[in-house]
């Protein structure tokens, strides 16, 4: 009988605490906006109209001291690491210092006239961040494809499936955002 009482306490808390929950994992937003995006990615494209084989790179900023992760997938589901490539260290990306990529190993990122996927990963710069960043990446991850150092042996959509389970494993520590990539103008 004693349980009961402490069963309904314990979910009448859990009610009462669920909408305080949201706040705590980004700043409130001003009256009428959609609370601050964790990580916003710009991409700059020299000329127009875009034409396939132009040139564009990304720029990453993360809302707070992040790894930064940054993929391309194609139209046929084969994934690219943009950043960081297989011999490239970590390097911790600051709001006020954020990462530009335009190239992978001298060769610089070109639009394709199918449309891509850019998924951009932060991973908070934290204990937790620390002990999970090696999880989104992994040395078995890499073809021995060329270039080696950048194209991905597993499939776009399994790595969003692996991205997806740890975001749901360490919701305040990592963030995902999948946008469409710059794709050329068909005339």
């Amino acid at each position: 009988m004693t349980k009961k009482p402490a069963t309904l306490s314990l979910l009448l808390s859990l009610a009462l605490a669920l909408p305080v929950l949201p706040c705590l994992a980004a700043p409130a937003a001003k009256s009428g906006q959609a609370p601050p995006k964790p990580i916003a990615t710009r991409f700059k494209i020299k000329k127009r109209p875009i034409i396939k084989g132009d040139p564009f790179s990304v720029t990453v900023t993360p809302r707070e001291k992040s790894f930064i992760f940054l993929f391309y997938v194609d139209a046929d589901d084969r994934a690219v690491s943009l950043y960081p490539g297989k011999t490239e260290s970590f390097e911790i990306i600051s709001p006020d210092d954020p990462l530009e990529v335009s190239s992978i190993t001298n060769n610089t990122i070109k639009i394709d006239n199918k449309q891509g996927k850019i998924i951009t990963v932060a991973v908070r710069f934290s204990a937790e961040g620390k002990k999970v960043k090696g999880k989104v990446l992994m040395p078995t991850d890499f073809s021995k494809e060329k270039p080696y150092q950048h194209m991905l042996a597993i499939k776009g959509k399994d790595l969003i499936e692996r991205l997806e389970f740890m975001r749901a494993d360490h919701p305040r520590d990592i963030h995902i955002l999948v946008e469409d990539a710059p794709k050329a103008v068909t005339k």
